[in-house]
């Protein structure tokens, strides 16, 4: 079984839920890095409809949260320290 890249984002209307959110990131991901304040990617082998369904409770009525697949990780760009790109392109199973 593969699994799958997804990016996760939030919006946080006061302050972030960074120590309830990495917590539950951890147990549905194989692996995973947050390469900012708000932006996780995670390689799991659990469905989006999963992710969004533990995430979400741990959300106010007005913060925000987006979520998709990457289908190919190691086509990308930008401007991001060498340990986001060594992360991106690491092979796993």
């Amino acid at each position: 079984m593969a699994g799958k890249y997804f990016h996760i984002g939030f919006n946080w209307v006061g302050i972030p839920k960074l120590k309830e959110l990495e917590p539950v990131i951890g147990v549905y991901a194989v692996d995973w890095i947050r390469y900012g304040a708000a932006g996780w990617i995670v390689y799991t082998y659990y469905e989006m409809q999963n992710l969004t369904a533990a995430l979400q409770p741990l959300l106010g009525p007005n913060d925000h949260m987006l979520i998709f697949e990457i289908v190919t990780p190691a086509v990308s760009n930008g401007w991001m320290p060498k340990w986001v790109w060594d992360w991106l392109t690491k092979f796993r199973f």
